[in-house]
């Protein structure tokens, strides 16, 4: 059985160094600390104390201040505890560092936590394991905005179907004139929303009325949108706001100038909270199955590490790519064309 004394023999270090990586204790240099994790992965090193708990799930969480404020990680990690306990298995959660993300790394992580796997919740590129990364010999799924199928496992919501979505439905209750307000088409999944906008209404034969993208997912940004939309001369019948914070000021904001929602114009948002639902004018929304992503998620981690136990031997993990739709709930902020005073 390997021993400290193998690692530190191996990493070229005292066995105090490897005691204090292995603790996540600080004061040993990056390079020497490097050194050492590489030595555990060569080695298999796994404490004795801990090889017979392998009943534990670690959660990355991305690592920004306040991020278990977000509706949308606060639900994914509701789904993802919620079946985790009842299936038997305890939950280890830890920041999530993008420049740190590498299989290495994370085999290492898994070993010393204990963990049978691995839950990442992604968010935009700056909370995504780097597209090349190969996940393909641990148990894992990540959570999230979708990027590539390059060997992993991941439940998604289908961003692009949602963006067509909202924008069909406005269509369909009459809507020829229809705008879009949306963050930085940077981000993964608001272009995704947006290229289904643009979609729905190209197979409907219509031009985008106006388009807004903003540098800033923010009530005052919403609240901006708002003021240069109805400071044009003429302004679409009908919007799809692709945040929930932007929906929120645009509506406040609109108020606040004398347009009511939805007599002089129809909206729809996307949620991830219940905000939208609590305005003056509960808001027609596109609404984040958040929730249902942590239990997909942690039911195909656990087939995952069944399928583990039974093959030791087993090579490679099957990549799955799962979508999830995001389905539409109408509330007051939308009505037909025909209602609508222009």
């Amino acid at each position: 059985m390997t021993t400290i004394y193998d690692i530190a023999k191996a990493a070229n270090s005292s066995t105090a160094s490897v005691s204090r990586v292995m603790n996540g204790k600080a004061g040993v240099k990056p390079e020497t600390a490097a050194r050492i994790h590489k030595a555990m992965g060569d080695l298999n090193f796994q404490p004795r104390w801990r090889v017979m708990e392998q009943n534990r799930l670690v959660v990355l969480i991305p690592n920004y201040k306040r991020a278990l404020e977000s509706s949308y990680i606060a639900r994914i990690l509701s789904g993802i505890t919620d079946t985790a306990f009842k299936m038997g298995y305890n939950i280890q959660l830890r920041p999530f560092n993008t420049k740190n993300c590498n299989p290495k790394h994370l085999r290492q992580m898994l070993i010393q936590e204990a963990a049978a796997g691995c839950l990442i919740i992604s968010l935009n590129e700056n909370y995504f394991p780097s597209a090349d990364i190969d996940l393909t010999s641990l148990p894992h799924v990540i959570v999230g905005h979708k990027q590539k199928d390059n060997g992993i496992n991941q439940i998604f919501i289908d961003d692009f179907k949602a963006g067509y979505d909202a924008t069909k439905y406005l269509i369909d209750i009459g809507h020829q004139q229809i705008g879009i307000v949306s963050f930085s088409q940077i981000d993964i999944g608001h272009k995704a929303r947006c290229n289904g906008f643009r979609k729905a209404l190209q197979e409907a034969k219509l031009d985008t009325n106006e388009s807004i993208e903003l540098d800033d997912a923010s009530i005052d940004a919403g609240r901006s949108a708002a003021r240069h939309l109805f400071n044009l001369q003429k302004h679409p019948t009908a919007l799809v706001i692709t945040n929930e914070d932007l929906a929120i000021g645009f509506q406040l904001e609109a108020k606040t100038m004398g347009i009511t929602v939805p007599n002089d114009i129809s909206i729809v948002t996307f949620e991830e909270s219940d905000l939208p639902s609590l305005l003056d004018t509960p808001m027609t929304a596109m609404r984040t199955p958040s929730y249902s992503m942590g239990i997909a998620a942690t039911r195909t981690l656990e087939e995952q590490i069944e399928n583990s136990k039974k093959d030791k031997q087993a090579g490679p993990i099957e990549s799955l790519s799962e979508s999830i739709t995001i389905p539409l709930v109408v509330r007051k902020s939308t009505q037909k064309l025909k209602q609508i005073k222009i």
